[in-house]
């Protein structure tokens, strides 16, 4: 896990090594609702402003990385 700050973003990445998965289908909602928390995470990073991504590949883990912009202190 990596949380760190690059220009006016704050970045949070998390990487597993494990048996991965088929984002395709994971994130066809209408086929697989038990995929429902890949949605929950994108709505609630949308929520604060941000953008999430998700990299999958099976038999090579998965890296979710989430981006958000940092407010401007006056």
């Amino acid at each position: 896990m990596a949380l760190r700050a690059v220009g006016s973003q704050l970045e949070l990445s998390i990487q597993d090594d494990g048996v991965g998965f088929d984002l395709r289908s994971a994130t066809d909602w209408t086929t697989e609702p038990r995929h429902l928390g890949l949605a929950g995470m994108k709505e609630r990073v949308a929520i604060a402003g941000g953008n999430l991504t998700i990299e999958s590949s099976i038999g090579q883990g998965t890296v979710v990385q989430a981006s958000f912009p940092i407010a401007e202190v006056t």
